[in-house]
């Protein structure tokens, strides 16, 4: 059985929403940019999208945790990987992320939109680093309705 990649989205969220950012923009056998998305849309939930803005202490850690070589973040940093074509994606992102902070996921944003891409980004005011668990002070509901939203109207069949 095919899996029809036109009905396909990859989501996940903080190092799954950037292992999904991966998945779709990089080659799998290679640190190239993919040549066709893998999918059809991403939704991203406060996602590390440029691993080269921390700082070089930082990185090191990564790369140590992660099981990267020294010196090969780069090959992991979604930014490094923006190219016209990428699909379409939805990051929602609270703008008190300590973890990844908004301002690296706002740049993203604007490049993928310079690159043509649909790239929406939602930010949740004050919201932290996993805002979106159910919690009486929560978006749980605004990110499952947005989330729906956006992957019927770019996953909506013809």
């Amino acid at each position: 059985m095919r899996v029809d990649s036109s009905r396909l989205a990859s989501g996940g969220s903080s190092a799954g929403g950037h292992l999904a950012l991966v998945a779709a923009m990089i080659a799998p056998d290679s640190p190239l940019p993919a040549p066709k998305p893998g999918v059809a849309a991403v939704v991203a939930l406060n996602p590390v999208v440029d691993l080269l803005a921390y700082s070089p202490e930082q990185i090191r850690i990564l790369e140590q945790d992660a099981g990267i070589a020294a010196g090969r973040a780069i090959e992991y940093s979604p930014i490094e990987f923006v190219q016209p074509g990428n699909p379409p994606m939805l990051i929602q992102h609270g703008t008190h992320d300590e973890v990844a902070p908004i301002g690296q996921v706002r740049r993203f944003r604007d490049v993928m939109v310079q690159a043509g891409n649909d790239c929406m980004l939602l930010e949740y005011e004050r919201a932290e680093h996993a805002f979106h668990y159910p919690s009486p002070a929560g978006h749980f509901d605004d990110v499952i309705d947005a989330t729906a939203e956006f992957l019927l109207d770019r996953l909506a069949a013809d």
